[in-house]
């Protein structure tokens, strides 16, 4: 991109926004207005602050450490681009298109894509060469391969740079339409990438998938969960609490590790699944499955003796178990050692599975 060879001007757009967490700000407690953070290097051995012209800067070369300055580092930057003048994208050759987007993204990507497309505004004929260029690369079904150069000061990358047709809605700024130009990819160079050592795989069976479908078809998940509201937030509730306790004078709630609605309920899982949790893991080879072995003991279940003074069999009878506290619910539950954890309809679905087998086993 030189004044004598324009070439054509590009916008390049981000496909994906990353949403980062704004940074925390300081204010001082006296003045209450923002306070600004300064960073001084100080010697070791005199205590003096350093300035940064005086801080030099070394890469081990060929055996010997030599020095460099910011300026020697940026010169080398700088040198290392293929056009070090101006940010641009320098289209070094083409390659045959992959045959299927699969085999496009099995590529070794190492960045987020970005698109480009003309600007004819600062440099004139720029779309009409694009649209040119575009449209050969389609037809000849090949991808281009460039130097990225986003920054000056930065270092250039190569990219897959992949013609992307016009589809989608008719009308002009419909959500769903894909306007014609290049996909621009960044690509891995050798040392980005790294094999990972390979085990033997297990190649699965009609019985395995079989299985494995079975027991993802009995797993019983809600399709109207959502998050936040479905289930409460341990932390959160924990914090409520303790403010609700402090603001209306009441003893704060005896609260359980195990009180928890995102606490995976194993027994559970086990009565509703269980039949095929055992029917997948006896397709799996036994050289390939080895359980780990817990070695912590199990806690000891703590029996408190329920003082609430409710008739709980005349309660299953007249089933009004819903008109009870949360609170008194735990009581019966923790008189008989079972969990306390979960909602309150599933505490009383507890409560009257423990008095169906009381009432079986005294019949």
């Amino acid at each position: 991109l030189v004044p004598t060879y324009p070439g054509i001007m590009l916008d390049l757009y981000q496909t994906i926004r990353i949403s980062r967490k704004p940074t925390a700000v300081t204010i001082d407690t006296r003045t209450s207005k923002r306070t600004n953070k300064i960073t001084q290097i100080y010697s070791k051995e005199t205590g003096e602050i350093i300035s940064k012209e005086r801080i030099r800067y070394y890469t081990d070369f060929g055996g010997e450490t030599v020095h460099m300055s910011r300026e020697e580092v940026s010169e080398i930057k700088k040198r290392s681009n293929g056009n070090p003048d101006l940010a641009s994208l320098l289209l070094l050759g083409f390659k045959p298109l992959p045959a299927t987007s699969r085999a496009i993204s099995e590529l070794a990507f190492v960045d987020r894509a970005m698109f480009a497309y003309p600007n004819n505004y600062h440099v004139k004929g720029s779309k009409t060469a694009f649209a040119t260029l575009h449209a050969s690369m389609i037809k000849k079904n090949v991808m281009g391969v460039g130097e990225l150069l986003l920054r000056v000061t930065a270092v250039s990358r190569l990219v897959a740079i992949i013609p992307q047709k016009a589809d989608g809605g008719r009308e002009q700024f419909s959500s769903k339409s894909s306007p014609p130009g290049f996909l621009l990819i960044p690509l891995a160079f050798e040392d980005d990438i790294r094999s990972l050592p390979r085990k033997h795989d297990i190649v699965p069976d009609k019985n395995m998938v079989q299985a494995a479908k079975e027991l993802i078809d009995n797993q019983d998940i809600g399709h109207n969960i959502i998050i936040g509201e479905s289930f409460e937030n341990p932390a959160l509730k924990t914090f409520w609490n303790y403010i609700e306790s402090v603001a209306l004078d009441t003893p704060l709630e005896d609260e359980s590790s195990d009180d928890e609605d995102t606490k995976m309920n194993v027994e559970e899982i086990l009565d509703v699944v269980g039949d095929k949790i055992s029917a997948f893991k006896a397709t799996i080879p036994e050289s390939d499955f080895e359980p780990k072995v817990s070695t912590k003991r199990k806690a000891e279940v703590e029996y408190v003796p329920d003082e609430t003074g409710i008739d709980w069999l005349r309660e299953y009878e007249m089933n009004s178990f819903d008109e009870l506290r949360v609170q008194e619910l735990k009581a019966y539950l923790r008189s008989y050692g079972e969990k306390i954890s979960g909602r309150k309809g599933e505490l009383i679905e507890r409560i009257k599975r423990h008095i169906r087998g009381r009432i079986g086993t005294e019949r």
